[in-house]
């Protein structure tokens, strides 16, 4: 009887066991698709030298070290680190306090909640206007007009390299705050009314209550969000420092997803643009008639271009092609050109075209 009873048990826990996996394979499957294939394929392209998406030859981990040795991988790091730091210290903690506040309240919990998650509907985009408005240098600033009520002078707050991450954590904070705390809430309203009828008889405080009671019966919450927010430690956002940026506060506001941007998908050039005098030549629109092609001339007029190039001075020879033009991009690659992104050029007739931008360091 005991062996016929553990059977059914087996098979009931087996059944169970299918159950679970059968509800998790649909969320498994998309997961599969849309996280950890991209991931492998990404980590797969990080070991090769690419053309756009395409793979051309295997170079291990020379990417990785080219791009710890540029100037502003650290400091990219370093903001992303703060960045992320004080997000996670905010974010976990004051959700908590807010969801204990609204907890305590007596009447229109409901109007509360609602009002504490409303930042979180909206787009991130539009979240960081908002605050921009906010926290403007102008004088219609909101924030400013409210100092100069106070008598004190307005501030440039946009501008200045030591406000910007803090400024990102604020409205980071304030937009998932409302979130998570619901969450807590959620954690609280399972624990037993009779655990608070208890403790009210026997004198405790409201603070006693909390400690005693709250906390210990939203432990399993609070470890859940802590593991979930531990896992953005390096998962700095995009949206918030790219449009935050400006030229005097581009330092500060560079994470590692902007740093990945611009020297990955926007393209970076070998040698400085910005340099005074100017340090490298240009190539542009080089086409060779059909009659006259694979007699050299392509070869002719890159090979002049860098010599030219070399006897005035310059450091290197950018050049740019369009994408679908296979003998031209294998002359430059051969020549030792970089592929450096793509770009937009406009055509004679103001239309503006993508070509794949190349540079050869001469010296």
């Amino acid at each position: 009887m005991s062996r016929k009873k553990a059977q059914v048990g087996l098979r009931a826990r087996t059944v169970d066991h299918l159950n679970a996996w059968l509800i998790m394979l649909p969320s498994l499957v998309l997961m599969l698709f849309f996280v950890w294939e991209p991931l492998f394929e990404s980590v797969v392209m990080s070991l090769y030298k690419t053309r756009n998406i395409e793979l051309v030859n295997f170079i291990g981990f020379k990417n990785y070290i080219s791009v710890m040795g540029k100037d502003d991988f650290l400091q990219a790091l370093t903001n992303t680190f703060s960045y992320t730091f004080w997000s996670l210290l905010l974010g976990f903690f004051l959700p908590m306090v807010l969801a204990l506040l609204i907890g305590e309240t007596v009447r229109s919990k409901s109007f509360f909640r609602t009002v504490a998650y409303l930042p979180n509907m909206l787009p991130g985009l539009a979240v960081v206007i908002l605050w921009s408005a906010f926290f403007s240098g102008e004088k219609s600033g909101v924030l400013n007009i409210l100092l100069s009520h106070l008598g004190i002078a307005p501030q440039t707050y946009l501008t200045r390299s030591e406000w910007v991450i803090p400024i990102i954590i604020l409205i980071a904070t304030w937009k998932g705050a409302g979130a998570t705390a619901l969450i807590y809430m959620a954690g609280m309203s399972s624990v037993s009314p009779e655990l608070y009828e208890a403790a009210e008889v026997d004198g405790a405080s409201r603070l006693r209550k909390i400690w005693h009671i709250t906390l210990p019966g939203i432990r399993s919450t609070i470890i859940i969000l802590l593991i979930m927010n531990l896992g953005r430690i390096l998962g700095s956002e995009f949206d918030r420092p790219f449009t935050l940026s400006n030229p005097l506060v581009e330092g500060a506001s560079k994470t590692i997803s902007i740093f990945v941007y611009e020297r990955g998908i926007k393209g970076e050039w070998v040698t400085d643009t910005g340099a005074s005098p100017q340090q490298y030549a240009e190539l542009h629109w080089v086409v060779v008639d059909k009659p006259v092609r694979r007699r050299g001339v392509g070869s002719f007029i890159v090979d002049s271009a860098c010599r030219i190039a070399r006897e005035g001075g310059r450091v290197s020879v950018r050049a740019d092609i369009y994408p679908e033009n296979e003998p031209m991009r294998w002359l430059l690659e051969t020549r030792g050109f970089k592929f450096c992104g793509t770009i937009q050029v406009r055509d004679t007739f103001g239309r503006e075209k993508p070509r794949s931008a190349y540079e050869l360091r001469l010296r």
